[in-house]
């Protein structure tokens, strides 16, 4: 049993397994199995995260001799992705292959902007940084997310960061490690040849400042 602080990363070696000859199972079989062992080694924080990623090592689940189950903590409807646990194991014999526990805890901020009042601070920095950008749609969610410095280096540079990765370099621009409660606003754009179709901004749900976003739709994730 332990505590989600008690740990970060543990692994054992597969040969410390001996592995059936018939180890496939189906995708919820691997599901039942992964519940049963957080249950197992994490007994007293069970009900508070959510099975949201299954997959096998190999391209047919019945092929597939190590299983890796990744849960996120949840905040009533919301998730947190970067407060994770994975559950990794050997299936049949359901032999433990790795534990992985992230700790990005979030802060769990308030409410205070609307869903309107964080469009248009979106459409206001993007009308800044695209003012000649017609936009066809909008799309807006509660998320989780953390900061990062993709709009101010858009706004520093549009033409290098969209043509290239994100590469932050040490001392260019640093960012808080914090993950805060967001509206995270998706415009989509009238498509132009060599250009991004659409643009995500984090918009702190508390303090109505972007403190993030990316140059793809992330409401599609």
């Amino acid at each position: 049993m332990h505590k989600v602080g008690d740990l970060k990363n543990i692994t054992v070696p597969t040969w410390n397994y001996k592995i059936p000859y018939n180890y496939g199972i189906t995708k919820e079989e691997a599901r039942k199995t992964s519940y049963e062992l957080f249950q197992k080694y994490f007994p007293n924080i069970e009900g508070e995260y959510e099975l949201v990623n299954l997959t096998g090592n190999m391209e047919k689940d019945e092929a597939s001799y190590i299983w890796y189950a990744t849960f996120y903590k949840k905040y009533g409807e919301l998730l947190n992705s970067y407060e994770r646990i994975s559950v990794n194991f050997v299936p049949t014999i359901n032999g433990l292959y790795q534990l992985v526990v992230e700790r990005g805890k979030f802060e769990n901020n308030e409410i205070k902007i609307s869903k309107e009042e964080a469009i248009k601070i979106a459409e206001s920095k993007d009308k800044e940084i695209e003012p000649n950008r017609e936009i066809e749609n909008i799309n807006v969610e509660e998320r989780i997310e953390k900061m990062n410095a993709e709009v101010y280096l858009r706004q520093t540079d549009k033409e290098k960061y969209e043509n290239e990765p994100v590469i932050i370099e040490d001392g260019y621009y640093v960012t808080d490690d914090r993950v805060r409660r967001i509206w995270m606003v998706n415009l989509e754009y009238k498509k132009e040849t060599g250009k991004i179709d659409s643009y995500t901004y984090f918009v702190d749900t508390t303090t109505g400042e972007i403190i993030g976003g990316a140059k793809y739709n992330l409401l599609d994730n």
